[in-house]
Protein backbone atom coordinates (compact mmCIF):
# COMPACT_ATOMS: atom_id res chain seq x y z
CA UNK A 1 0.00 0.00 0.00
CA UNK A 2 1.48 3.84 -0.74
CA UNK A 3 0.14 6.84 0.57
CA UNK A 4 1.82 9.95 -0.78
CA UNK A 5 1.99 12.49 1.81
CA UNK A 6 2.46 15.11 -1.44
CA UNK A 7 0.12 16.17 -4.11
CA UNK A 8 0.87 15.91 -7.26
CA UNK A 9 1.12 19.43 -9.16
CA UNK A 10 -1.85 19.31 -10.83
CA UNK A 11 -3.76 18.69 -8.03
CA UNK A 12 -2.04 21.02 -5.74
CA UNK A 13 -2.84 23.64 -8.16
CA UNK A 14 -6.14 22.34 -8.26
CA UNK A 15 -6.55 22.91 -4.53
CA UNK A 16 -4.87 26.36 -4.05
CA UNK A 17 -7.45 27.43 -6.71
CA UNK A 18 -10.95 27.04 -5.02
CA UNK A 19 -13.89 26.06 -7.45
CA UNK A 20 -16.53 28.90 -7.60
CA UNK A 21 -19.03 26.74 -7.32
CA UNK A 22 -22.35 28.82 -8.26
CA UNK A 23 -20.33 28.38 -11.96
CA UNK A 24 -21.28 25.58 -14.14
CA UNK A 25 -18.17 23.25 -13.99
CA UNK A 26 -18.03 22.03 -17.67
CA UNK A 27 -16.02 18.89 -16.57
CA UNK A 28 -19.29 17.85 -14.52
CA UNK A 29 -16.98 16.84 -11.12
CA UNK A 30 -18.28 19.61 -9.22
CA UNK A 31 -21.64 20.98 -9.03
CA UNK A 32 -23.78 23.99 -8.34
CA UNK A 33 -25.92 23.69 -5.27
CA UNK A 34 -28.82 24.16 -7.55
CA UNK A 35 -27.96 21.37 -9.64
CA UNK A 36 -27.16 19.06 -6.34
CA UNK A 37 -30.25 19.91 -4.90
CA UNK A 38 -32.34 18.76 -8.40
CA UNK A 39 -29.83 15.48 -8.21
CA UNK A 40 -31.19 14.64 -4.64
CA UNK A 41 -34.90 15.70 -5.52
CA UNK A 42 -34.87 13.57 -8.44
CA UNK A 43 -33.22 10.44 -6.41
CA UNK A 44 -35.54 11.14 -3.65
CA UNK A 45 -38.71 10.65 -5.64
CA UNK A 46 -37.96 7.58 -7.78
CA UNK A 47 -36.45 6.06 -4.31
CA UNK A 48 -39.88 6.58 -2.38
CA UNK A 49 -41.82 6.31 -5.52
CA UNK A 50 -40.83 3.00 -6.80
CA UNK A 51 -37.67 1.65 -5.25
CA UNK A 52 -39.31 1.58 -1.36
CA UNK A 53 -42.33 -0.67 -2.95
CA UNK A 54 -39.75 -3.45 -2.57
CA UNK A 55 -39.66 -2.70 1.07
CA UNK A 56 -36.82 -2.17 3.40
CA UNK A 57 -36.72 -5.88 5.16
CA UNK A 58 -37.24 -6.62 8.62
CA UNK A 59 -34.38 -4.68 10.07
CA UNK A 60 -34.14 -1.46 8.29
CA UNK A 61 -31.75 -2.52 6.11
CA UNK A 62 -32.40 -2.79 1.93
CA UNK A 63 -29.14 -4.84 0.54
CA UNK A 64 -28.53 -4.01 -2.90
CA UNK A 65 -26.64 -6.03 -5.78
CA UNK A 66 -26.55 -5.33 -9.08
CA UNK A 67 -23.83 -7.65 -11.25
CA UNK A 68 -25.06 -5.90 -14.36
CA UNK A 69 -25.67 -9.59 -15.90
CA UNK A 70 -29.18 -8.59 -17.40
CA UNK A 71 -29.88 -5.31 -17.53
CA UNK A 72 -28.75 -1.98 -15.51
CA UNK A 73 -31.71 -1.74 -13.63
CA UNK A 74 -31.26 0.77 -10.64
CA UNK A 75 -28.83 3.59 -12.37
CA UNK A 76 -30.58 6.73 -13.51
CA UNK A 77 -29.42 9.15 -16.07
CA UNK A 78 -30.68 11.10 -19.15
CA UNK A 79 -33.48 8.02 -20.17
CA UNK A 80 -35.63 8.70 -16.82
CA UNK A 81 -37.63 12.08 -17.71
CA UNK A 82 -38.74 15.26 -15.55
CA UNK A 83 -37.19 15.79 -12.45
CA UNK A 84 -36.75 12.07 -11.54
CA UNK A 85 -34.10 11.70 -13.94
CA UNK A 86 -30.55 13.00 -14.58
CA UNK A 87 -27.61 13.02 -16.45
CA UNK A 88 -25.50 11.15 -18.92
CA UNK A 89 -26.12 7.27 -19.75
CA UNK A 90 -25.45 3.95 -18.35
CA UNK A 91 -25.05 1.06 -21.51
CA UNK A 92 -25.04 -2.59 -20.92
CA UNK A 93 -22.17 -4.36 -22.37
CA UNK A 94 -21.13 -8.29 -22.69
CA UNK A 95 -18.59 -9.81 -22.31
CA UNK A 96 -18.33 -9.94 -26.22
CA UNK A 97 -18.95 -6.10 -26.90
CA UNK A 98 -15.96 -4.53 -25.59
CA UNK A 99 -14.18 -2.66 -24.60
CA UNK A 100 -12.77 -4.68 -21.79
CA UNK A 101 -13.76 -7.86 -20.01
CA UNK A 102 -16.17 -7.79 -17.13
CA UNK A 103 -14.81 -7.54 -13.38
CA UNK A 104 -16.91 -11.27 -12.83
CA UNK A 105 -19.62 -13.18 -14.85
CA UNK A 106 -20.55 -12.40 -18.58
CA UNK A 107 -21.56 -8.94 -18.81
CA UNK A 108 -20.84 -5.17 -17.23
CA UNK A 109 -22.26 -1.59 -17.89
CA UNK A 110 -20.73 1.80 -19.15
CA UNK A 111 -21.35 4.85 -17.08
CA UNK A 112 -21.37 7.42 -19.69
CA UNK A 113 -20.89 11.15 -18.75
CA UNK A 114 -23.20 13.50 -21.09
CA UNK A 115 -26.09 15.97 -21.36
CA UNK A 116 -28.89 15.52 -18.64
CA UNK A 117 -32.27 15.31 -19.92
CA UNK A 118 -34.50 17.84 -21.41
CA UNK A 119 -35.59 18.39 -17.95
CA UNK A 120 -32.49 19.74 -16.24
CA UNK A 121 -31.63 20.95 -19.66
CA UNK A 122 -34.17 23.84 -19.68
CA UNK A 123 -32.31 24.67 -16.38
CA UNK A 124 -28.85 24.65 -18.24
CA UNK A 125 -27.45 22.22 -16.21
CA UNK A 126 -24.07 20.84 -17.50
CA UNK A 127 -23.35 17.31 -18.80
CA UNK A 128 -22.74 14.72 -15.43
CA UNK A 129 -22.64 11.21 -15.21
CA UNK A 130 -25.45 9.06 -13.79
CA UNK A 131 -26.55 7.75 -10.21
CA UNK A 132 -27.78 5.11 -7.78
CA UNK A 133 -29.38 4.60 -5.02
CA UNK A 134 -29.60 1.07 -5.03
CA UNK A 135 -32.80 -0.35 -3.76
CA UNK A 136 -34.04 1.80 -1.12
CA UNK A 137 -32.39 4.17 1.94
CA UNK A 138 -32.45 2.43 4.77
CA UNK A 139 -34.10 3.19 7.81
CA UNK A 140 -31.65 1.83 10.68
CA UNK A 141 -28.40 0.85 11.30
CA UNK A 142 -27.18 -2.36 10.96
CA UNK A 143 -25.30 -4.36 13.77
CA UNK A 144 -21.69 -4.57 12.62
CA UNK A 145 -22.63 -1.36 9.84
CA UNK A 146 -23.01 -1.94 6.06
CA UNK A 147 -20.47 -1.07 2.89
CA UNK A 148 -21.57 0.10 -0.14
CA UNK A 149 -19.02 -1.38 -3.25
CA UNK A 150 -18.74 -0.58 -6.80
CA UNK A 151 -15.96 -1.95 -9.25
CA UNK A 152 -14.71 0.75 -11.40
CA UNK A 153 -12.10 -0.04 -14.22
CA UNK A 154 -9.29 2.71 -14.16
CA UNK A 155 -6.58 3.21 -16.70
CA UNK A 156 -3.44 4.65 -16.48
CA UNK A 157 -3.13 5.30 -20.09
CA UNK A 158 -6.69 7.67 -20.26
CA UNK A 159 -6.13 11.39 -19.34
CA UNK A 160 -9.20 11.63 -16.93
CA UNK A 161 -10.23 13.55 -14.40
CA UNK A 162 -13.72 12.45 -12.27
CA UNK A 163 -15.20 12.50 -8.83
CA UNK A 164 -16.89 9.01 -7.14
CA UNK A 165 -19.32 10.26 -4.13
CA UNK A 166 -21.10 8.12 -1.81
CA UNK A 167 -23.45 9.88 0.55
CA UNK A 168 -25.26 8.43 3.64
CA UNK A 169 -28.07 10.12 5.85
CA UNK A 170 -28.98 11.02 9.22
CA UNK A 171 -31.56 9.65 9.98
CA UNK A 172 -33.32 11.57 12.67
CA UNK A 173 -33.04 14.70 10.24
CA UNK A 174 -34.26 12.68 7.30
CA UNK A 175 -37.44 11.02 9.19
CA UNK A 176 -38.76 14.07 10.29
CA UNK A 177 -41.25 15.04 8.53
CA UNK A 178 -40.72 12.73 6.23
CA UNK A 179 -39.31 12.29 2.83
CA UNK A 180 -40.87 13.94 -0.43
CA UNK A 181 -43.96 12.86 -2.34
CA UNK A 182 -44.21 12.36 -5.93
CA UNK A 183 -47.25 14.67 -6.02
CA UNK A 184 -46.12 17.44 -3.06
CA UNK A 185 -42.48 17.52 -4.04
CA UNK A 186 -40.91 19.92 -2.15
CA UNK A 187 -43.07 19.71 0.91
CA UNK A 188 -40.55 18.13 3.01
CA UNK A 189 -37.26 17.78 0.97
CA UNK A 190 -35.38 20.72 2.95
CA UNK A 191 -35.16 18.01 5.42
CA UNK A 192 -34.13 15.07 3.21
CA UNK A 193 -31.29 17.21 1.86
CA UNK A 194 -29.97 18.44 5.05
CA UNK A 195 -29.55 15.10 6.07
CA UNK A 196 -27.68 14.05 3.63
CA UNK A 197 -23.18 13.92 4.45
CA UNK A 198 -20.53 12.83 1.79
CA UNK A 199 -17.32 11.21 1.07
CA UNK A 200 -15.72 12.17 -2.04
CA UNK A 201 -12.44 10.97 -3.93
CA UNK A 202 -12.02 12.46 -6.87
CA UNK A 203 -9.53 10.98 -9.31
CA UNK A 204 -7.09 12.71 -11.61
CA UNK A 205 -5.62 11.19 -14.65
CA UNK A 206 -2.53 11.59 -16.41
CA UNK A 207 1.05 10.90 -17.36
CA UNK A 208 1.00 7.13 -17.09
CA UNK A 209 -1.22 7.10 -13.92
CA UNK A 210 -4.15 7.70 -12.15
CA UNK A 211 -4.56 9.49 -8.51
CA UNK A 212 -6.89 8.22 -6.23
CA UNK A 213 -7.98 10.68 -3.63
CA UNK A 214 -6.43 13.63 -1.84
CA UNK A 215 -5.21 14.58 1.52
CA UNK A 216 -8.35 17.03 1.81
CA UNK A 217 -11.17 14.48 0.85
CA UNK A 218 -10.01 10.79 1.98
CA UNK A 219 -6.84 11.56 3.86
CA UNK A 220 -3.88 10.01 1.57
CA UNK A 221 -4.02 9.39 -2.00
CA UNK A 222 -2.36 6.46 -4.18
CA UNK A 223 -1.31 6.03 -7.33
CA UNK A 224 -2.50 3.51 -10.02
CA UNK A 225 -0.30 2.04 -12.60
CA UNK A 226 -1.88 -0.88 -13.62
CA UNK A 227 -5.09 -0.94 -15.81
CA UNK A 228 -8.13 -3.14 -14.52
CA UNK A 229 -10.74 -3.44 -12.02
CA UNK A 230 -11.17 -1.75 -8.63
CA UNK A 231 -13.41 -1.93 -6.22
CA UNK A 232 -14.48 1.10 -4.32
CA UNK A 233 -15.69 0.33 -1.12
CA UNK A 234 -16.58 2.82 1.59
CA UNK A 235 -17.56 1.28 5.08
CA UNK A 236 -19.37 2.59 7.95
CA UNK A 237 -19.49 0.59 11.65
CA UNK A 238 -19.96 1.78 14.89
CA UNK A 239 -16.65 3.10 17.31
CA UNK A 240 -16.38 2.11 20.53
CA UNK A 241 -17.45 5.27 21.54
CA UNK A 242 -20.54 4.83 19.30
CA UNK A 243 -19.62 7.27 16.33
CA UNK A 244 -19.78 6.24 13.10
CA UNK A 245 -16.56 4.99 11.64
CA UNK A 246 -16.03 5.26 7.88
CA UNK A 247 -13.40 3.46 5.69
CA UNK A 248 -12.21 3.88 2.34
CA UNK A 249 -10.68 0.74 0.64
CA UNK A 250 -9.24 0.44 -2.58
CA UNK A 251 -9.07 -2.96 -3.84
CA UNK A 252 -7.48 -4.95 -6.84
CA UNK A 253 -7.70 -8.96 -7.30
CA UNK A 254 -8.11 -9.14 -3.74
CA UNK A 255 -5.95 -7.30 -2.11
CA UNK A 256 -6.52 -3.73 -0.62
CA UNK A 257 -3.92 -1.77 -2.08
CA UNK A 258 -5.17 1.69 -0.35
CA UNK A 259 -7.03 2.79 2.10
CA UNK A 260 -7.62 6.20 4.47
CA UNK A 261 -9.90 6.16 7.30
CA UNK A 262 -11.43 10.21 7.06
CA UNK A 263 -12.88 12.10 9.98
CA UNK A 264 -14.83 14.62 8.05
CA UNK A 265 -17.92 14.34 5.51
CA UNK A 266 -18.60 16.92 3.30
CA UNK A 267 -21.03 18.43 1.64
CA UNK A 268 -21.52 18.30 -2.26
CA UNK A 269 -19.02 21.20 -2.44
CA UNK A 270 -16.50 18.73 -1.32
CA UNK A 271 -13.52 20.51 0.60
CA UNK A 272 -14.81 23.81 -0.64
CA UNK A 273 -17.94 23.80 1.64
CA UNK A 274 -18.75 22.71 4.88
CA UNK A 275 -17.40 19.97 6.62
CA UNK A 276 -18.93 17.66 9.56
CA UNK A 277 -16.60 15.91 11.90
CA UNK A 278 -17.40 11.94 11.70
CA UNK A 279 -17.24 12.40 15.61
CA UNK A 280 -20.16 13.87 16.14
CA UNK A 281 -22.45 11.46 14.47
CA UNK A 282 -23.41 8.66 15.81
CA UNK A 283 -23.43 5.60 14.18
CA UNK A 284 -27.17 4.84 15.54
CA UNK A 285 -27.86 8.08 13.23
CA UNK A 286 -26.92 7.04 9.96
CA UNK A 287 -28.56 5.47 7.46
CA UNK A 288 -27.54 4.59 3.59
CA UNK A 289 -27.62 7.24 0.34
CA UNK A 290 -26.36 7.09 -2.78
CA UNK A 291 -23.17 7.13 -5.41
CA UNK A 292 -22.66 9.23 -7.95
CA UNK A 293 -20.03 9.50 -10.71
CA UNK A 294 -19.57 12.84 -11.40
CA UNK A 295 -17.87 12.70 -15.03
CA UNK A 296 -17.17 15.04 -17.39
CA UNK A 297 -19.27 15.23 -21.27
CA UNK A 298 -18.56 12.07 -23.28
CA UNK A 299 -16.38 9.98 -20.43
CA UNK A 300 -17.18 6.42 -20.47
CA UNK A 301 -16.12 4.80 -17.76
CA UNK A 302 -17.07 0.59 -17.13
CA UNK A 303 -18.49 -0.07 -13.91
CA UNK A 304 -19.17 -3.68 -12.54
CA UNK A 305 -20.83 -5.33 -9.23
CA UNK A 306 -22.72 -2.41 -7.29
CA UNK A 307 -23.11 -3.61 -3.46
CA UNK A 308 -24.51 -2.36 -0.80
CA UNK A 309 -24.25 -5.08 2.10
CA UNK A 310 -24.39 -5.43 5.81
CA UNK A 311 -21.07 -6.15 7.40
CA UNK A 312 -20.44 -9.04 10.10
CA UNK A 313 -21.06 -7.55 13.60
Amino acid sequence: MTIRNRLPERLEKRRSSPRDIRRHDSNGGWLPPAAFVALLLGALALAMGSALASGSGGDGFPSWHQDFEQNVDGWIGDDVAGGGGWCGTIDHRSSADGPVEPSSGDAYAVAIGGPCNAYYQELDFPPNGPYSYGAAYSTSFPEGGFAVELDIFLDPAQDLEFTYWTSFSKLDVRDEPGPPRDDDPEGDFGNWASSLRYQVVPLDGGDGDIVVGDNELTGGEHRVGEAGWYTFRHSFTKAADGDVNVEFELERAGEVVFSASPDTAYTPEGAEGPTFALSEIAAENVGTGYIWLGLPGGMELPIDRHQVRTLGP
